[in-house]
């Protein structure tokens, strides 16, 4: 798993069993994933470390069968992988469509297109449960939520609204 947002991806590729003995390296950008990671695959702090900024001379060493990036690292990182014979997946994780399309993806990957098929049904039940709730409500009668991001940096602390098109603001909405 290499390039700029790859959180998401090590997150989704950690719901597959399969993920522990074959992901073999990762980006470990701002947001650190180890600690939750430790307690599904023991041997977490064995995997290869990447820059989020990694190129084909980081990448190329570790003997990918396949590397997964996020689809806006296409121009800058994937064609370069490629170019030196390293396949390349890639994945986008933004909205519930992208989400169930990229389980279906993964599934395949790792060859268990019945846990992608587990996942995706959990995550549509909490999805219709949640349309199941607010259906018949109108505007001003549904709960109001606010989506905050917040991230620290050097002691600054910062606060954002995630994108429209996001997991948790579409389910927010």
């Amino acid at each position: 798993v290499a390039g700029k947002s790859s959180l998401t991806i090590v997150d989704t590729l950690f719901l597959f069993p399969e993920a522990a003995e074959r992901v073999a390296g990762l980006v470990v950008g701002r947001q650190k994933p180890g600690d939750f990671l430790q307690f599904v695959d023991p041997t977490f702090d064995e995997k290869s470390v990447l820059e989020v900024d990694a190129g084909p001379e980081q990448i190329a060493p570790l003997d990918p069968d396949v590397v997964i990036l996020r689809s806006f690292m296409a121009d800058k990182l994937g064609k370069s992988l490629e170019q030196i014979d390293i396949p390349v997946v890639y994945v986008d994780l933004e909205t519930p469509e992208q989400y169930f399309r990229d389980l279906a993806t993964l599934g395949k990957l790792f060859g268990n297109e019945d846990r992608a098929a587990e996942v995706q049904s959990f995550y549509r039940a909490r999805l219709d449960s949640l349309d199941a709730a607010l259906d018949g409500l109108e505007d001003g009668d549904k709960p109001r939520v606010l989506v905050v991001q917040h991230s620290e940096q050097g002691g600054e602390v910062a606060l954002n609204v995630p994108s429209a098109s996001w997991l948790q603001t579409i389910e927010a909405e």
